[in-house]
């Protein structure tokens, strides 16, 4: 019965030493982080330490049909995410012109929409170059429709301004060199979330007010594709 009594109380002085034991020692906990390679003087490689970066936008074709033009800037919040800011100005790149003659007197149509804008946007690398970029511009338009000649010498011409917030979301490429920037905007798609339209001046004929109607479709209230807009500038 002696023996018995030792045997349980040597378990029970082992296992309350055990739990002291565990209940006093730290744990030890390391966390490791896992490497990825990059390779060298690749455009994710070239953009590591950069802060900012300017480009100028050549040629291309933006929402609405509205030439690409224009100036961005960007910040590298990190080597693969940018927050853009861009400017641009120019003309539509439709401009309808129509001319009749009629014994010897001649009649003539054109058109002519002046379109300034500004936007931000945030792009992200998911590959060595290539990018997705979503963001909003704010966009005015002055648009003019003429009609001028000689029947009767009449003179006329109808007009409206418009303003509008455009979100957009767009997919392409960019390469980076140590400091030489080339890339384009493969192809994306453009609607605007609000618009308004004032000093609307619509022509009298119904041949003319669809043209007027069409254009006020393609400048301001249709939702649109952007096409290869292509890009280079400097990254410092």
């Amino acid at each position: 019965m002696s023996e018995k009594i030792k045997l349980v109380s040597w378990l029970l002085i082992l296992g309350y030493s055990a739990m002291t034991l565990a209940a006093t020692e730290e744990e030890v906990v390391v966390v490791k982080r896992s490497a990825k390679e990059i390779y060298a003087d690749s455009s994710e490689a070239n953009r590591i330490d950069k802060k900012f970066d300017i480009h100028y936008t050549l040629i291309g074709v933006d929402a609405n049909s509205v030439s690409g033009q224009g100036l961005t800037f960007g910040y590298f919040v990190d080597r693969n995410k940018q927050i853009l800011v861009e400017a641009k100005s120019g003309k539509g790149a439709v401009t309808r012109y129509r001319y009749e003659s009629y014994n010897g007197v001649s009649k003539e149509w054109s058109t002519d929409a002046q379109i300034k804008q500004v936007g931000f946007h945030y792009k992200h690398f998911v590959g060595n170059s290539f990018y997705y970029r979503v963001g909003g511009d704010y966009r005015t338009v002055d648009y003019k429709y003429d009609l001028s000649g000689s029947f009767f010498n009449d003179v006329s011409s109808s007009s409206f301004k418009s303003t509008a917030i455009i979100g957009s979301f767009v997919i392409g490429n960019q390469w980076q060199w140590e400091n030489f920037t080339l890339g384009c905007d493969w192809i994306g798609l453009a609607a605007p979330l609000t618009y308004s339209i004032s000093g609307d001046k619509t022509p009298t004929s119904a041949s003319e007010k669809a043209d007027f109607d069409s254009d006020k479709k393609l400048y301001v209230t249709d939702s649109s594709g952007i096409l290869l807009r292509f890009y280079m500038g400097a990254s410092f």
